[in-house]
Formats: C-alpha cells, structure tokens, sequence
C-alpha cells in the first residue's frame, strides 16, 4: 500500500497502476489453486505410507530436533566462537 502511495507522490502514476493489475492478476492466480486444493473433490484417496526405514527416519529426525532443541546452548557457544574467530581473520585479511 505504501509503495502505491509513493509511486503516486513522486508521479509515477503509471507504476502505481501497474502494481494494482498484476497484483490482483497474482492473487487470481494463486486463490485459483487455493481453491482447487479445497473446494475440489480429490481425484483419489492417497494411502498412507509406512515402512520401517521411513518410520526410523522419522524417529532420527525428532530424536535430532529433541536433542537440538534442548541442548542449543552449547552449539550457540560453539556458533558465537567461530563467527568471532572469523572476524578476527577477516580483518587480519583486510590490512
């Protein structure tokens, strides 16, 4: 909206209209397929997957977002010493 508004005070009124037309063509394209994801009857019933090297990926994945999440303090530390060990170089490199 503001960037309409500016494009109209500097005078570019042929920038603002172009904005409004291919944003409202946008959003017909897109609620378009919004629509078809939820308004359309499904062409068929998708089954559900399970195998065991699925189900072991999946356990992988929560055990690592587990772990990760409830000991991100010291891979923050590790992050915050690297990226000050970076600095350091970069400026080093930029005498």
């Amino acid at each position: 909206y503001y960037v309409i508004l500016a494009a109209i005070d500097a005078d570019l009124l042929w920038l603002a209209i172009a904005v409004v037309v291919l944003s409202a063509v946008s959003a017909f394209y897109y609620l378009r397929i919004v629509a078809v994801m939820y308004f359309n009857e499904p062409e068929r019933t998708p089954r559900a997957a399970s195998t065991t090297l699925l189900n072991a990926g999946i356990a992988g994945m929560v055990v690592a977002t587990l772990v990760l999440g409830v000991f991100s303090g010291p891979i923050v530390e590790l992050a915050d010493k690297w990226s000050g060990a970076l600095t350091v170089a970069s400026n080093l490199a930029s005498r």
